[in-house]
Order: structure tokens, then C-alpha cells, then sequence
């Protein structure tokens, strides 16, 4: 549970410097894909709903289950039943950060857009018919900058952080 915790807090600490360095989103997204998924799974290791194994997906499994913990919410200055709407509207915000790793089925990114490897368009608006992430715009990055997005980074950095007294 130690390890994934740490390479949880190393891959967080990542998204936020890449996320101000004025390299392209993907690699930003990338790490923060990767850090929810680990923090995800360090919280599962710790006694909440099992074990994820190899899945890509572990924060949509286990961002509900965070509604549970209501002393969050004044950790992030809100009551009790503003803190569960919250957690209930930021699980999509995950769900779409986890569809940019490339082995996750999307729901809403097109063509199979994915933070890490290119990827043909269905539009082929490209010569070759090809996009890199590096030239993709990303529509989580708007989610991420709305007062949920913020809010879940928040929250994200909290459990990192306090992760021992809240689990």
C-alpha cells in the first residue's frame, strides 16, 4: 500500500509541475491519469473495496466509496451534504481522466484520443491521418480548471497527505 501511496504522491507532484511548464497538456494529463490510479489502488490496499489488479480504472471504482468519509468535507470547507453532491460530480471529471489512458474504452473522447500515444483520426484531418497528443487539445483540461476540477485536485492532494489518518 506504501509504494503505490508514494508513486501516487511522486506521479501528483509530476501533473502539477508539467501542468505549469508550458509543455503540452498530455504530459500533464498523463501523470495525473497515473497518480489517481495508484492513489486509487494504495486506498483499496488499505481496507476499502478490494483490490483492482491490473485495471486502468480504479479511481471511478473508488471515488464513490470516498463519500463515505465525511470529515473530508470540512478538510475542504464544505458541509457534509454539499462534500457528497461534490463527490458525486467530480466522478465523471475522473471517468474522463482515466479514458486517456489508451487500454480504457471511452464514453466521450473521440477518435480514440488517448495522453500517450498517437492515434488515427476518424476525420483525418492530419496528412497521414494521424494526431499526437502533443497537438491535441484535451477537453478534461476545461473540467479540470472548473471549481469541481479544482475542488478534486484538492481533494486528491488532502488524501495524498493525510492519507494515514483518513484510512
Amino acid at each position: 500500500m506504501q509504494a503505490f501511496l508514494r508513486q501516487a504522491s511522486s506521479d501528483f507532484a509530476a501533473y502539477r509541475a508539467l501542468a505549469q511548464s508550458g509543455l503540452p497538456s498530455c504530459h500533464a494529463l498523463h501523470e495525473l491519469q497515473m497518480a489517481l490510479e495508484k492513489l486509487a489502488k494504495a486506498i483499496a490496499l488499505g481496507g476499502s473495496p478490494g483490490g483492482f489488479g491490473r485495471t486502468h480504472v480504479a479511481w471511478s471504482k473508488i471515488s464513490g466509496a470516498l463519500g463515505a468519509h465525511s470529515h473530508l468535507a470540512g478538510v475542504l470547507g464544505m458541509k457534509t451534504g454539499d462534500y457528497r453532491r461534490f463527490i458525486s460530480r467530480i466522478h465523471p471529471i475522473g471517468r474522463a481522466i482515466e479514458e486517456l489512458h489508451p487500454q480504457v474504452p471511452t464514453s466521450g473522447v473521440p477518435d480514440g484520443a488517448n495522453a500517450e500515444y498517437p492515434w488515427r483520426s476518424i476525420a483525418r484531418s492530419r496528412s497521414d491521418g494521424w494526431i499526437a497528443p502533443a497537438d491535441h487539445e484535451f477537453s478534461v483540461e476545461s473540467r479540470l480548471r472548473s471549481a469541481d476540477g479544482a475542488m478534486m485536485l484538492k481533494l486528491v492532494g488532502v488524501l495524498l497527505t493525510k492519507f494515514d489518518k483518513i484510512f
